[in-house]
């Protein structure tokens, strides 16, 4: 039984059995639309569901029967096993699995929206009303911070220090925190906060400025209530320019986010506050790089990522979130075919095995390994770890994006989706 199952599993029926149904509801769902749109019989979404329905078990047949090669279709009895491509297949099935369900997410975003509409435009509210209602109490915009400098050094400092306070208030499961991808198009913005506010969703947004001087560091915070425009709660950090003193600021500014907006920190929550990541400054700073480049996604951010989250395991070798890094940098090569699947797998693991062991509790490297053990066919195992994952780390959009793909590979489609919609949520 079990030869049979990874039969299946090579020759991507599965796969093709989730595309095949998520292509399905999708098809239904623009029949729907365009069924009263055209004036069609009523039987017409009948007569499209039984046809789906019939063609399922030929699709399963033919992905079971036939393979795709570089000299064309052939059957697969015909094709020699060293020469078979049926992974490079697996990863394309993949994508067009990803891009399938983004344009679901849409119709059942687009179906959820138009259902919240007032019945008549007397219950329409206005625009800040409707953010009000929506976004929930807890919910925080933390905003690029300016650079009080002049040297791109600054910047880029800058930069870690807001992406690192991300970081941490994305570990607070009380709070939802947007991620840096969304709240990046608000660096050096015009728009007002509660507009900003409105866009993202959140009843709060946390905006400061950061200045690196020589051997001084000064770092000032404002945490605003969306809807009345008023401080919350504003602190100015004037501190010795060390590592310790940057992740000192950053707890206190997330404990001090925490009271402001009446979040409940859990013991192991203000445990991972508390910790320090690394006591190397260069070590820091060969991080912050490196986490800086990843969402880049490009061939040579990505290079120069793995050069500089290698820079700062070699400088610290006990810092656990280099290797984290290093981690998810391999996989998106190999995700991207810049490096082939069988080395991502053969490093990535005692990287992250290693991270691991230096932080027990760290949801980033329970998510890399879920994506290993996803990489090598354990979707099972891959499941149970995104969970831990994103339970520790539950801010962490990527983290619900990449489980929610996994769920979807493995049949589990609402699950899934519900995944992704918290990484939309997230990161919208």
């Amino acid at each position: 039984m079990s030869g049979l199952f990874t039969e299946l599993k090579r020759r991507n029926v599965f796969r093709v059995a989730v595309v095949y149904l998520i292509a399905g509801w999708i098809i239904l769902q623009v029949a729907d639309v365009m069924a009263e749109a055209l004036t069609l019989p009523d039987w017409t979404l009948g007569l499209i569901a039984t046809l789906l329905i019939l063609g399922f078990p030929v699709a399963v047949i033919l992905a079971w029967a036939l393979e795709i090669t570089p000299e064309g279709i052939k059957r697969q009895k015909h094709v020699d096993r060293s020469q078979s491509i049926t992974g490079e297949t697996g990863k394309k099935i993949n994508q067009v699995t990803v891009i399938l369900l983004a344009v679901a997410v849409g119709f059942l975003l687009v179906e959820r929206f138009t259902q919240q509409q007032p019945a008549s435009e007397s219950a329409v509210e206005s625009p800040t009303e409707q953010s009000t209602v929506s976004a929930p109490d807890r919910s925080i915009a933390v905003i690029p911070f300016a650079s009080r400098g002049d040297s791109s050094a600054n910047d880029s400092f800058a930069e870690g220090i807001h992406d690192d306070l991300l970081t941490q208030l994305g570990k607070i499961s009380a709070l939802k925190v947007i991620s840096r991808t969304s709240v990046m198009q608000y660096k050096d913005t015009h728009k007002s906060i509660p507009q900003i506010a409105r866009e993202l969703g959140v009843a709060t947004v946390l905006e400061g400025g950061v200045q690196r001087a020589g051997d001084r560091i000064r770092i000032n915070m404002q945490l605003i209530d969306a809807q009345t425009d008023k401080h919350l709660w504003a602190e100015t950090y004037d501190r010795d320019l060390s590592v310790t003193s940057i992740f000192d600021i950053q707890s206190d500014i997330a404990r001090a986010v925490s009271r402001a907006m009446q979040a409940s920190l859990t013991a192991d929550e203000e445990s991972r506050l508390s910790s320090l990541p690394t006591g190397s400054l260069a070590a820091y700073d060969a991080f912050s790089r490196g986490k800086l480049l990843l969402p880049e996604r490009t061939t040579a951010a990505l290079s120069r990522a793995e050069e500089a989250f290698r820079e700062a395991i070699a400088l610290d070798p006990e810092y656990a979130e280099a290797y984290v890094g290093l981690a998810d940098t391999l996989g998106l090569q190999a995700s991207y075919l810049v490096r082939r699947q069988g080395d991502y797998l053969d490093e990535a693991g005692p990287i992250i095995e290693q991270a691991l062991a230096l932080d027990p509790l760290l949801g980033e490297a329970y998510i890399a390994r879920a994506t290993w053990l996803g990489g090598s066919g354990e979707l099972a195992s891959a499941q149970e770890s995104f969970a831990r994952g994103v339970s520790l780390s539950p801010g962490y959009a990527p983290g619900h994006h990449w489980y929610g793909n996994t769920l979807v590979e493995s049949g589990h489609l609402v699950e899934g989706i519900a995944q992704l919609r918290i990484a939309h949520e997230l990161d919208p």
